[in-house]
């Protein structure tokens, strides 16, 4: 009978058998429950439970004894030479193994036809093998020899693999037989154990099965092209000197096939490139690094487009690496490919540690062009005590524009102890040249921990979004700026700084500049910010838009500054440091044990060589190390940006003295948020007198309505009556409107919420009215008492 027709028969018969046995077993149970405690119900359930276990127990039995058995003849590459009629040999290889005693042949003598016969012996002897036969059948046109492997199972070839093993001992000669069989028919190559040497130039195209302890040695300058491997954490290769293997059609190339030690004691970053050219030769597939620790110390690891190195996590993959030199770098210019979209991805899911390193060295060092690239998901850890770089792009080329550093991304990813004093954790460097320069690029969903200088990037358009910065140790300031900044953009603008965390550390002091955003020219950085700052850290940025035109953050050489008193210090270099250190500007100090301090400028004076500073609180100790002093005003440029859903808009047009500091900002009187169709302001005024005056007014534009509110608080600072801190508190509401070529007027009347006073200033009162086209906040103060009124007042409009 056909072999696929009876195994189409034993399928039927199975789905039979199982479907009659589940129905008979509920005709039985549905019995059972019927008559429920009769004990013959009970043995006849058990009785076919038990039958038909028994014949599910046989089906395989069953399938075994009515599928046949099919042999199909093996080809033995090697030509036979005649020895007798029952004798001949082959040349070049150990056949013991395969040709063993009853094993059945076809001898092709040519004219004299086909010739089956039986082994009975075969013997080795370098550099032959000889076999004697059962049948004095051959003739000494004997041409060819093959033999019968048995492939038991449905299938007709069982596994249908070619086993190297059936053609020899592992050598040059056996490989190239298995290899010529295994192409021709298609099927999949098992390599069995042993070291199978690659001689000259080869190419698998039939899938490659190398089992652990198989390994394909490729000498030196030859190349070995392969398809389809299917292999496990194992070596399936090795090259010596130029030797090289191309990998095709897999989905991924492990590094482990080229023999990385995942123990590290071994180095593996010779392993590690020859993945990386096996891939980007090839398949262009990821070349994946399993779990474990690899030394990556003998060499630097190459990036090339396409090729994503990946790891098994952060936690689970880690290279390490005591070298004076990058542990990864770029092996070509790493930009896009023409009519390829997207991004290539270089890098993921590990971890790059070099805690032990002491040099002062790059982890990934990328020269030149880099454009459209990613890393994501990757720890850097470094040595705190060395000078190291987590990812550092240096951009040379003299070229043309279009040689820019742009459009990466670093995502997810994690920096701890990277200690740079002149690069950073993210360092975009361009050679000062204005075309070189590093734009439109993410940093987003980051960590930096314990780091010196977080992002550096000279360029327009960068982002930097939804990162946490964590300093648990306090700046260190260097002479005229310097480069120890938390994030540094330098000579560029457009850069956007949004929804990010910055986080100071505890116990260090107040409002340490633990953040700079720095910019060596008037473009300042731009774009919306939302940013989110945590306890003791502060945000400082330097340079305003180019329209405002200020000074760069500036800081002076610690040896040259003195302590005098806890409100005066002198600097005393010679150079007169009044501009920097004018009115108003904020001042920082580090103190040593002491942390940091801050406050403003009250006063400054220049008589060679001391530049003396008074401050406007007594912040200083004995301990001054070192002062920095902020640009002149808010040195941001806020523009509108959404941030719900297109609608939602945050802007301080206002802002002139804005601050950032310990998380909280700081406004002058008159600035004011507008969110949507709601106004948020403040107002003060100060009253000598009973004249009632206007704490606040705005001319109402024609055609809309608004509900005011407002929060008063009086505060008495002196006069000739009263005494000194008697207060009162007030919250009014009312509703305005203008109709169009009409004047202001209240929707109703002025509602008192709340009137708190001070018995001396019962007379005090706070209300709304209308004057023309003004809606005014009015507050009438008392005779001989000077009060201080401040008000928050929230406005809600509606209209055309």
């Amino acid at each position: 009978m056909n072999r696929f027709l009876k195994t189409i028969i034993i399928c039927l018969l199975t789905v039979g058998l199982g479907l009659g046995s589940m129905t008979a077993s509920g005709v039985v149970y549905d019995a059972y429950k019927l008559t429920f405690g009769e004990a013959r119900w009970q043995v006849k359930y058990n009785n076919l439970v038990t039958a038909v276990q028994t014949e599910i127990t046989s089906l395989g039995t069953l399938i075994a004894n009515w599928v046949t058995t099919v042999d199909s003849l093996t080809l033995i590459q090697t030509a036979p030479t005649y020895s007798d009629a029952s004798t001949f040999t082959l040349t070049g290889g150990d056949y013991s193994a395969v040709l063993t005693p009853g094993k059945r042949l076809v001898a092709d003598c040519g004219a004299d036809g086909l010739r089956p016969n039986t082994v009975v012996s075969c013997t080795y002897a370098a550099p032959s093998s000889t076999v004697v036969v059962a049948t004095a059948n051959l003739t000494n046109n004997l041409a060819a020899v093959s033999y019968y492997a048995t492939r038991n199972g449905v299938n007709t070839y069982g596994s249908g693999d070619i086993v190297a093993a059936e053609f020899g001992a592992p050598s040059w000669v056996n490989l190239q037989a298995a290899v010529a069989l295994a192409n021709s028919s298609g099927r999949r190559l098992l390599l069995t154990p042993g070291t199978w040497p690659v001689d000259d130039t080869l190419s698998i195209t039939a899938p490659l099965c190398p089992v652990p302890g198989a390994v394909l040695g490729v000498v030196d300058t030859k190349t070995l092209t392969a398809s389809g491997v299917d292999a496990g954490l194992h070596q399936a290769f090795s090259c010596a000197g130029s030797g090289k293997v191309i990998i095709n059609q897999v989905e991924a190339v492990k590094s482990a096939w080229f023999g990385d030690d995942p123990t590290g004691a071994a180095d593996s970053s010779a392993a590690l490139n020859l993945a990386i050219y096996a891939s980007r030769n090839g398949c262009k597939a990821p070349v994946v690094v399993g779990p474990g620790t690899f030394n990556l110390t003998a060499a630097t690891v190459y990036f090339y487009k396409s090729v994503l190195i990946k790891g098994a996590g952060q936690e689970a993959t880690v290279f390490i690496s005591t070298a004076n030199a990058p542990v990864f770098g770029s092996g070509e210019d790493l930009s896009s490919r023409a009519g390829v979209y997207g991004f290539d991805k270089l890098l993921s899911d590990c971890t790059i540690n070099t805690s032990t390193n002491a040099n002062d060295i790059d982890q990934i060092y990328i020269h030149d062009d880099f454009n459209m690239q990613e890393i994501t998901n990757v720890a850097f850890v470094g040595n705190s005590a060395a000078t190291q770089n987590g990812l550092h792009v240096y951009h040379t080329n003299a070229a043309a524009r279009a040689n820019w550093m742009y459009h990466n991304r670093i995502i997810g990813c994690d920096f701890k102890n990277v200690k740079s004093l002149s690069g950073g954790c993210v360092w975009f460097e361009g050679d000062g040249a204005t075309e070189r320069r590093a734009n439109n690029n993410e940093v987003r969903f980051c960590r930096f921990d314990d780091y010196r200088t977080g992002v550096r990037i000279a360029g327009i358009g960068n982002e930097l979004s939804h990162n946490t910065f964590n300093v648990p140790d306090a700046p260190v300031f260097t002479t005229g700026g310097g480069t120890d900044f938390r994030v540094h953009f330098s000579d560029g603008y457009g850069n956007g700084i949004n929804n990010n965390w910055f986080e100071g550390g505890l116990g260090v002091g107040l409002d340490p500049p633990h953040v700079l955003i720095y910019s060596e020219t008037t473009a300042g950085v731009k774009g919306g910010i939302w940013n989110a700052l945590g306890q003791n850290a502060s945000l400082v940025y330097d340079y305003q838009t180019v329209d405002l035109n200020t000074d760069r953050q500036y800081t002076v050489a610690a040896d040259s500054v003195s302590f005098v008193d806890s409100d005066t210090l002198i600097i005393g270099d010679g150079t007169d440091h009044t501009s920097y250190f004018a009115v108003g500007r904020r001042v920082y100090v580090y103190q040593g044990v002491d942390g940091w301090a801050t406050a403003k400028v009250n006063a400054v004076s220049y008589s060679a060589p001391d530049t003396t500073i008074d401050l406007d609180d007594t912040i200083l100790t004995a301990n001054l190390e070192s002062v920095a002093s902020s640009g002149y005003g808010a040195g941001i440029a806020w523009t509108p940006r959404p941030i719900l859903n297109g609608i939602g808009k945050f802007y301080i047009p206002h802002l002139t003295t804005g601050e950032l500091t310990s998380g909280n900002i700081t406004l002058a009187e008159g600035s004011y948020f507008n969110i949507g169709n709601t106004k948020v302001l403040t107002a003060t005024v100060s009253t000598t007198d009973a004249t009632v005056t206007s704490l606040y007014l705005v001319t109402l534009p024609e055609g809309y309505s608004w509900h005011y509110e407002a929060d008063v608080v009086a505060w008495q600072t002196g006069g000739a009556a009263g005494t000194e801190g008697d207060s009162a508190i007030y919250k009014r509401t009312c509703g305005a409107k203008r109709l169009t070529g009409g004047a202001a007027a209240l929707v109703g009347s002025v509602v008192d919420l709340m009137t708190q006073e001070d018995g001396a200033l019962a007379a005090c009162n706070v209300t709304f009215n209308v004057s023309a086209n003004l809606l005014r906040l009015r507050v009438t103060g008392e005779a001989d008492k000077n009060i201080t009124w401040h008000a928050t007042i929230k406005a809600v409009k509606s209209g055309n």
